[in-house]
């Protein structure tokens, strides 16, 4: 149960129980005490209700947190933090649709340009970077590119503060696709050259 959960609760309940005791053991407390107890439970649930509404905004990101950005999460009265390994595997996973909608990070699009050589009858299509040869069957597109290009997101903290209670500043790059000037598209009968599927020559990449 979430900090401010439990103490909304628990101050909800203390209020109905001194209104229980004030109904059926009126007699049996004198006026002070009923008017010290009663002040206490308000004093504690007009404190837990300005909690509740102060901390509107973190209930509103709770569901958007998870190990691939932060290094923990709440717990009844503290915090408990993730496995260092559980948090490298969500890092290592194509997860930018939990990011999309995050209010603590913003998403930028990088595009990494490369040399389109060609697609063969099966749709291998090769590419060349400053690090050789390699080829893609899916995620391509023809359009109206100025460049051949992979387009990748990366999504960035906008507040540094964050990173005080554990979120992490940025994530890995996530690979979205590639693009390819429709007026480049041609079809070729040889390889140009031996190199890796895109998935391995960019291995840092996270791809779907």
């Amino acid at each position: 149960m979430k900090p401010f959960n439990f103490l909304m609760i628990l101050s909800a309940l203390f209020f109905f129980f001194l209104f229980f005791m004030r109904l059926h053991l009126k007699e049996g407390l004198s006026a002070k005490i009923q008017a010290l107890l009663f002040g206490l439970a308000a004093l504690v649930f007009i404190a837990t209700g300005s909690l509740w509404f102060y901390l509107a905004p973190y209930r509103a990101i709770y569901p958007y947190i998870f190990p691939g950005i932060r290094d923990r999460h709440a717990k009844s009265y503290n915090y408990e933090y993730y496995d260092r390994s559980e948090q490298r595997r969500y890092r290592n996973l194509y997860l930018p649709h939990r990011l999309e909608n995050n209010p603590l990070y913003e998403r930028v699009e990088k595009k990494i340009p490369i040399e389109y050589l060609g697609t063969m009858e099966n749709g291998e299509t090769y590419f060349k970077d400053q690090d050789g040869y390699f080829y893609a069957y899916s995620y391509i597109h023809y359009d109206d590119a100025k460049e051949a290009n992979i387009t990748v997101y990366q999504y960035l903290l906008k507040d540094p503060r964050f990173e005080n209670i554990g979120f992490a500043k940025d994530t890995k790059n996530y690979f979205i696709d590639i693009h390819i000037p429709e007026k480049e598209k041609r079809i070729i009968d040889t390889i140009p050259g031996e190199g890796d599927i895109l998935q391995k020559h960019y291995h840092q990449l996270i791809f779907p």
